[in-house]
């Protein structure tokens, strides 16, 4: 007796159909699962066993073999139960029949028949609405999660007698993500505002700039000076999640298994704040059993890097290639996983160990060589990919709690709601300016003569390298859409200038050392 039931694998945040082939023959009993199957699947067989006898379904006591497809991709992960049994009924029972093609099952079995839910679903799911199939069965617990999927039927259920009534046919209770949101985040959110933020007018200004234009930021200053405060309101200055940018996150944190039914999705812009002792798997992605990282789970939002000197240098380097491509690969075992990564980087650092290098409140007691020591840990090529660099300096004792001035957060996002609708009509599609490639940039961004002879006595002047002078033009087009300006003019290059030439002058590994 043959039955075939559907299910699915994670590649990435992608998910890849798996059919799930059951053969029941004459013989010696047993139960074998094969097709590259781990641990976790393996022991699938006890778990089935104990769940169809617990639901007084009767497990056929036969030769049971058990394939799942394609046999040379790798797979893992409990999810597969569900299909499994589902396929072992329908082979040994003639009361439980259903079209194949119609139902892709997902969930893991506990012995007494019920069924739990698994992280992933949503992109498991949505692989299997792109093909077609009409109804998913899900766990119950996830069914808030994958009604993202819009064109399938989405059917929780929570034991294998609710699985059999879905195929039946006696079943529906297709669910909807309707207005349940992360109310808490968005409270949270909504008490940020950078009118909160005293003085610092520089770094607030370049935080307007870094997400119109999708710019990363580097923020240098004394420990308190609100390095911190800037980088945590930033993720409110940008344009509200669309809905397939809400599902694209959701999936990425449905695979890490950072959903539960108090949050079934994400419908904010991320912010994530790694701490410095964070491996580099965990900040990168990739693990024994590949998991996307912290970068990854800041996709579309923000990556916050507090005290940068105390990251890893192996984890330092491995941010270059994500910052340059928006996206990281990982290979483990043979296996290649890409994940999304187009984050807006944050970084915060102080001057020196001490942090009090430039501050005419403290005094600096640091030594040249432990300056020269800490700065050499800020690598030259990662800090050129960062467009904006400020250097923040202590604000006032008097200009403390007596009022709010400055900008606020609504009337920063208006500059950058304005400054992104500028780009869309500029390049056709939803790029940045932080984000294009050297060839758009050339075609897209044109330069009058004055502008063009700034550019080369800035480059001359500051000894700037290529990439330096290519991302002085995209942050001076950024400057110029802030202020509803269609040309690039001296003035909007300048300011850009303002932001690079810090690092540019003085380089990863030396500093003037003063107020000491």
């Amino acid at each position: 007796m043959f039955a075939r039931t559907y299910t699915a694998f994670l590649s990435g945040i992608q998910g890849r159909m798996t059919a799930v082939e059951t053969y029941i023959s004459n013989g010696l009993p047993g139960f074998h699962i094969v097709g590259l199957t781990d641990t976790v699947i393996k022991e699938s067989a006890e778990r089935i066993r104990a769940a169809i006898n617990s639901s007084n379904l009767g497990f056929p006591i036969r030769r049971i073999a058990v394939n799942l497809t394609p046999a040379d991709r790798r797979k893992s992960g409990g999810h597969y139960d569900l299909a499994v049994a589902m396929s072992l009924l329908k082979a040994a029972r003639e009361d439980i029949d259903f079209v194949e093609e119609d139902f892709a099952f997902f969930g893991e079995l506990s012995l007494d028949g019920s069924i739990r839910g698994v992280p992933g679903i949503l992109p498991l799911a949505m692989c299997a609405e792109e093909n077609d199939i009409k109804n998913i069965i899900v766990p119950e617990e996830n069914i808030c999660e994958a009604s993202f999927v819009k064109n399938s039927r989405v059917i929780g259920v929570s034991c294998l007698w609710d699985a059999i009534d879905a195929v039946k046919g006696r079943l529906s209770n297709m669910d909807s993500l309707g207005e349940i949101k992360n109310r808490k985040s968005k409270e949270e959110m909504s008490e940020l505002d950078f009118s909160q933020v005293f003085g610092q007018e520089t770094a607030k200004r370049a935080a307007l700039l870094a997400a119109a234009g999708g710019h990363d930021m580097l923020m240098m200053g004394s420990p308190g000076v609100g390095k911190s405060m800037i980088a945590r309101r930033l993720p409110g200055l940008l344009p509200a999640m669309t809905y397939e940018e809400c599902r694209e996150v959701t999936k990425i944190y449905s695979i890490a298994g950072l959903l539960d039914r108090e949050r079934p999705a994400i419908f904010e812009r991320p912010f994530r704040k790694p701490h410095g002792s964070v491996s580099r798997a965990a900040l990168i992605g990739g693990g024994a059993k590949i998991r996307p990282g912290e970068i990854s789970l800041a996709h579309l939002g923000v990556l916050f890097l507090d005290e940068l000197n105390t990251f890893q240098n192996d984890c330092l380097e491995a941010l270059r290639q994500p910052v340059e491509e928006r996206k990281v690969q990982i290979i483990r075992n043979r296996e290649s996983v890409v994940f999304p990564a187009d984050f807006i980087l944050v970084c915060a650092v102080n001057p020196c160990p001490c942090g009090y290098l430039g501050n005419d409140e403290r005094i600096c007691q640091c030594t040249e060589t432990q300056i020269s020591s800490f700065r050499r840990k800020l690598s030259g090529p990662l800090l050129d990919r960062i467009d904006l660099h400020v250097t923040m300096a202590p604000v006032k004792y008097e200009e403390i709690g007596i009022r709010r001035n400055g900008m606020d957060t609504n009337t920063m996002k208006e500059k950058v709601l304005l400054a992104r609708r500028m780009q869309k009509e500029r390049y056709g599609e939803n790029l940045l300016n932080g984000r294009l490639d050297d060839d758009l940039a050339r075609e897209k961004i044109k330069l009058g003569k004055e502008e063009i002879n700034f550019i080369k006595e800035a480059g001359a002047g500051f000894g700037m390298s290529a990439r330096s002078l290519n991302k002085l033009i995209r942050i001076g087009r950024t400057v110029a859409d802030v202020e509803g300006s269609f040309d690039v003019k001296v003035e909007h290059l300048a300011e850009a200038l303002s932001y690079r030439s810090f690092f540019d002058m003085y380089g990863s590994g030396e500093m003037s050392v003063k107020n000491r």
